[in-house]
């Protein structure tokens, strides 16, 4: 018996072993890829982003997300309302224009805050009266409005804007405007701001003043790679 021979014959009648899988399985296959690979990317997204469940009372019905953190209120938190905030309300943001819109009869209206040169400030603005106190050294009638800061009421424009501010009186600056032919001015005296005029009348004034902490956020950016507003010289 030829042994090389019937070896060939049993070779070439042998069917060689197939790798490839059947159309239905490969699309059951494929399903499995993406549905794995759509659990994964849920799985990462959840990482950074960290849902705080309703609070038993919450404002609007609902509750915050927060963004990269376990605790909305110590990262990026959006409320149900919309209101968002940043590092609990002691962040930063980093934008090139702040555009609050109005909606008049209809009609959309851009308004803008103002950029502000010298860090952080807390401003405040008024009107008041001023009255007679009597007749100055040269003879002359005089009068005036006493803003003290020592005693203005609690949770009043005045008292805020000396509370957010590094009450410093000396770093105050103010802008009387007299509502009348006249002359107005100010001295300041302790914590206390006397606008004068050379009559009675109205005066509209506008303080300024630096934030209480100022001193975290000077001229020079801490991040040096933002794009910001290209200013060429």
């Amino acid at each position: 018996m030829n042994i090389n021979k019937s070896i060939n014959s049993i070779v070439k009648t042998k069917k060689a072993p197939s790798f490839l899988l059947p159309r239905k399985s490969l699309v059951v296959v494929a399903v499995i890829s993406v549905f794995s690979l759509l659990i994964f990317g849920f799985w990462y997204t959840f990482q950074s982003i960290a849902l705080n469940p309703p609070t038993q009372n919450p404002p609007t019905g609902g509750g915050a997300i927060g963004v990269a953190s376990d605790a909305p209120a110590n990262s990026l938190s959006v409320a149900s309302n919309g209101d968002v905030s940043i590092g609990g309300v002691s962040g930063k943001l980093n934008v090139g224009t702040i555009d609050p819109v109005y909606d008049i009869n209809g009609t959309k209206y851009a308004t803008y805050v103002s950029d502000f040169a010298g860090g952080v400030r807390v401003e405040t603005s008024g009107v008041v009266k001023l009255e007679n106190i009597g007749i100055n050294q040269s003879n002359q009638q005089q009068s005036a409005f006493i803003i003290d800061f020592d005693k203005v009421e609690a949770g009043s424009d005045l008292w805020l804007f000396w509370q957010a501010s590094n009450k410093k009186i000396e770093d105050v600056a103010v802008l009387p405007a007299p509502g009348f032919e006249g002359k107005a001015w100010y001295e300041k005296n302790g914590n206390s701001i006397i606008i004068y005029g050379d009559r009675k009348g109205e005066v509209s004034f506008r303080l300024s003043a630096p934030r209480v902490d100022y001193q975290k956020w000077p001229n020079l950016a801490e991040d040096q790679n933002l794009t910001g507003i290209k200013i060429e010289k």
